[in-house]
């Protein structure tokens, strides 16, 4: 199976609608894509798209499957590798859920302390830590509750280690 380069990813436009208009307070949207070719069945990628109210301009913030790839980054976390819109290659983007007021400000006080999460510097595709591990855990920080969904492969990553390491702790 050939997974597309970023270059054929941005070339191919797959995007979501874009807001209509700049909205006036701190916005979130959870957005996901499906992946490339038969994966399309298994696993989706999710990603922020945030609007800054202060600079009016919307940022994107995921996990990317290699370190340094684009726009600005720490390690695998990318701040606008791609347009907010852009699938990832499988498919449309589309916004799963929009947050405003606290909750929106609470998730963009986590991304915007991205040296803080754990699994910067590693990518699995599977289990995890990828893209889905990633945003369950700056929902997680910020207090925000939102099913991923079953295809959110990679989500339980971390809690699935935390279990097991309470399992392996000496008692």
């Amino acid at each position: 199976m050939r997974i597309p380069t970023l270059s054929r990813i941005i070339a191919t436009g797959e995007t979501a609608p874009a807001p209509a208009a700049s909205p006036d307070d701190a916005v979130v949207e959870l957005r996901w894509a499906t992946l490339p070719s038969v994966l399309a069945l298994l696993a989706v990628h999710h990603w922020f798209a945030v609007f800054d109210p202060e600079a009016r301009v919307w940022e994107r913030w995921e996990v990317w499957q290699s370190q340094n790839a684009g726009g600005t980054s720490w390690g695998h976390v990318h701040k606008d590798l791609m347009r907010m819109d852009r699938g990832v290659g499988g498919g449309r983007a589309v916004v799963q859920a929009t947050w405003r007021d606290e909750d929106a400000r609470r998730i963009r006080d986590v991304l915007g302390e991205p040296s803080r999460y754990p699994n910067r510097d590693r990518y699995r595709a599977w289990p995890g830590p990828n893209s889905n591990t990633y945003v369950a855990w700056v929902l997680a920080e910020a207090g925000v509750a939102c099913d991923l969904g079953r295809r959110a492969i990679g989500k339980d990553f971390a809690a699935r280690r935390r279990d097991a390491d309470r399992v392996h702790q000496p008692r």
